[in-house]
């Protein structure tokens, strides 16, 4: 019973570590369009004249409608602003903006496919994902039980699983 407790306990420990070890390597990767995976906003922060030409994806907050000025706030100690051309679709102030385009002169980008994302859509994302993660922590807790001295779940008493 003790070894069987040991064992889970280190193949929860060597889990965990391989997780963490993923999260941080992903950390580490350079975009790739090869894969669809593009410079973004912080690639273009940094060195914006090395992906002139080429193709980026950008998100940000529209400051401006005419001609149109986000602001890709990635957590930076001072935002990136952008001028976007090309929208098929009109903005309004506030609207977050989603730029898939080419990296063009003077910090502008030519937009080739875009998505707009108003204020209130976020919350609402949010808010259905709480409700969905507390309907089936719900559905969970009265289905299953915990055994603390196997590290174990097993269905409850009466229930199907």
């Amino acid at each position: 019973m003790v070894a069987e407790r040991s064992t889970r306990l280190l193949v929860l420990a060597v889990l965990c570590g391989v997780l963490f070890a993923l999260l941080a390597a992903a950390g580490t990767l350079t975009p790739a369009p090869g894969i669809h995976d593009y410079p973004d906003a912080e690639d273009l922060d940094r060195d914006y004249a090395a992906y002139q030409g080429e193709r980026v994806t950008v998100t940000g907050t529209v400051l401006r409608t005419d001609p149109v000025v986000i602001e890709a706030d990635y957590g930076a100690d001072h935002p990136l602003v952008l001028s976007i051309r090309d929208l098929e679709e009109p903005v309004e102030v506030g609207q977050e903006l989603r730029v898939f385009g080419t990296a063009r002169s003077d910090r502008t980008i030519a937009a080739h496919e875009t998505v707009v994302v108003s204020p209130w859509e976020i919350y609402y994302a949010w808010g259905a994902s709480f409700v969905a993660g507390v309907w089936v922590l719900a559905r969970f807790l009265r289905g299953w039980r915990f055994d603390g001295s196997t590290l174990d779940f097993g269905v409850r008493e009466g229930r199907d699983a």
